[in-house]
This record gives structure tokens, sequence and C-alpha cells, in this order.
């Protein structure tokens, strides 16, 4: 991925070929943002929804690494000033927690092309989960002698030794 600054990664994409609908999950600080994007987005802009199609269609028929890269960058570009402005979470909170990767602080954004013209937009009109993520296993399954473990109380290193 070529984006400058801020630092960001891709930490998921999900789309729909005969629907054309994508959805990316992208960290940056120690925030999620979830990008979503659909044909309804597209206002007066077949030549970016032909680009975005040309994307989608390859994705799902090649699989290829470079046109996944190319697709996160495009999307991700409108966004680069709003993420310039994202702030770390403070280093003196506290340990970094298994709670804080699962679960991180979660920003929805949908882009918008009208015109020709990308046009990012905060999603206000987010639906919750009902529940967290995860997976509940049960009294049963562990022995009653082991510690509990729950992700506020395993801490993450992050150093690289």
């Amino acid at each position: 991925m070529t984006a400058p600054s801020p630092v960001w990664a891709v930490q998921d994409i999900v789309y729909g070929k005969h629907d054309m609908w994508a959805e990316l999950d992208i960290a940056c600080k120690g925030k999620r943002f979830r990008i979503e994007i659909s044909p309804e987005n597209f206002v007066n802009s077949q030549t970016s929804f032909s680009k975005y199609a040309r994307y989608i269609n390859d994705m799902f028929d090649r699989g290829c690494q470079t046109t996944y890269n190319e697709f996160y960058d495009w999307v991700v570009a409108p966004f680069l000033p709003n993420l310039a402005e994202v702030q770390a979470p403070p280093l003196d909170r506290g340990t970094f927690t298994l709670r804080d990767y699962l679960d991180p602080e979660t920003y929805y954004l949908k882009l918008y092309f009208v015109d020709e013209r990308m046009e990012p937009r905060f999603d206000y009109d987010v639906q919750m989960p009902l529940r967290e993520p995860g997976v509940y296993i049960g009294d049963v399954a562990l022995h009653p002698g082991w510690s509990e473990h729950t992700p506020e109380t395993v801490q993450q290193c992050l150093s690289d030794g």
C-alpha cells in the first residue's frame, strides 16, 4: 500500500460481486475505520462506478494482490486528511489489552461519488451489534481450576523484542 502518512493498515475486506457492495476495515492509530461503498453511493458518476466495478470483478475473479492494493489505495485516499487528524490513545493510559485489539474504537464511514468527485462521509445511521463478537464456550468446556482470562486482562507486548 502506498499511502504516505498516517500509517494505516487494512484489517479486512468483504465484498459482493452480484450486488457490488464493499466494506473495508482499516486500522489507524489504535482505532478501526469501517468504510462502506455500494452502488447507491454513486450519483452522476458512471466513470467512477465503472472503475469500482472493475476492481470488485477483478478481486472476485482473480484475487490478485495488486488489484487489492490498488483498490485499498483508491478508497482510502479521500480519507487521509481525516486519518491524519486521528489522535492515538495516550501512552500513559495503561496497558494495551486484547480488548483494545479485538474491539477498538470504531468509526463508520461511507464513500460517495458525486459528479465524479469522491466524498468521504461519516455514517451516523449505524446499527450496533446486539452482542459482543466472540464465541461463548460455556462453563463446562474449561477446567474450573484454570484462571479466568478476559480480553481486558490479556496484555499485548508492543515492543519489537
